[in-house]
């Protein structure tokens, strides 16, 4: 690993857009990103134990958290795009009708098998169905997916129905999918910030700086991701 190196710890939401700007930034900068995909539990338990990065990629919230431990460098925090959470059937399979947040209760009842992630949008959701009263329904036909996108096991046909991060379904080939209810719904902010120990500080600096410019702009619509910068 030389000094023109940037060791970016990531969640997989962004992971298709990330891996398009990161030779982008190479190109511009002679800094190399060496990325490392996870699972958000994981990155959480990784860098809470002690692993030095130079950038972590994770929800707003969880930045912040890392921030407060003095994992992440107060005020790093840079807020990079946002994502509905979405729900998915095998393409081919008819949508169950999920316009309310009733509907959308109904739906996942009457699904034989249900699948969320261990995620931002999945965590939410499982606080949800536990609020709603159907978590003691739902347990035995629920499964929660670690470290792979949900929509795989929808469009092998393990799952009836999925969900995940709009962003996490919108790269899974045989899938249909699309945002649950506005009563339901849960926006959530990806963003970066950078290691209170990062051992090529300036590096990081850069790249979160990239990240940060008009140039990504286009690259984080076209996989489905809402700009928050640039």
């Amino acid at each position: 690993m030389t000094t023109n190196t940037c060791v970016f710890l990531a969640s997989i939401a962004l992971e298709h857009a990330y891996k398009e700007l990161m030779p982008m930034f190479e190109k511009q900068s002679g800094i190399k990103v060496e990325a490392d995909w996870s699972s958000s539990v994981d990155m959480l338990a990784r860098l809470k134990g002690g692993e030095i990065v130079d950038v972590v990629a994770l929800s707003a919230q969880a930045i912040d958290a890392l921030a407060e431990a003095g994992v992440i460098v107060r005020g790093s925090r840079l807020d990079v795009a946002s994502s509905a959470v979405g729900m998915a059937v095998k393409q081919g399979t008819p949508r169950p009708d999920t316009s309310s947040l009733a509907k959308l209760q109904a739906a996942v009842l009457a699904a034989p098998t249900v699948a969320i992630s261990t995620g931002p949008s999945g965590i939410y959701l499982a606080q949800l169905f536990e609020r709603l009263g159907m978590m003691p329904a739902l347990k035995p036909k629920l499964t929660v997916v670690k470290g792979k996108p949900v929509g795989e096991l929808v469009a092998a046909g393990e799952v009836a129905l999925g969900f995940q991060q709009m962003i996490e379904l919108q790269p899974v080939a045989g899938v249909d999918f699309w945002p649950i209810p506005d009563d339901a719904q849960n926006v959530t902010t990806f963003s970066l910030g950078v290691h209170a120990k990062a051992p090529h500080a300036e590096a990081a600096r850069q790249w979160v700086a990239f990240v940060g410019s008009a140039a990504v702009v286009p690259v984080l619509k076209k996989h489905g991701a809402t700009p928050l910068r640039g």
